[in-house]
């Protein structure tokens, strides 16, 4: 994973921060240090996960929306018939 500072914004790219187990612990020690991070993602985010972002004052999250039709989805990305993009959305 690779850190880019600029004005205040942390953003964490070379991979999906949500893929990495201990993120939160990240996004909680990116807040303590006072930076704003920007998050990318295409990985549909469980409710508890949204919460805990907005708590953690994230204002901005980048989701890649490719479809909300699960067998679009299972043939362009490759995703699990579970992926529930259209539900994510619902807890925002």
């Amino acid at each position: 994973m690779k850190l880019m500072i600029w004005g205040g914004n942390l953003a964490l790219t070379g991979g999906d921060i949500f893929a990495f187990p201990d993120w939160k612990e990240v996004i909680r020690k990116v807040g303590q240090y006072g930076f704003t991070p920007l998050l990318s993602t295409k990985i549909p985010l469980k409710e508890d996960d949204i919460y805990f972002l907005k708590e953690s004052g994230i204002k901005f999250l980048q989701f890649s929306l490719d479809s909300i039709f699960p067998s679009t989805l299972q043939t362009m990305v490759r995703v699990k018939e579970d992926y529930n993009v259209k539900q994510m959305f619902e807890y925002s």
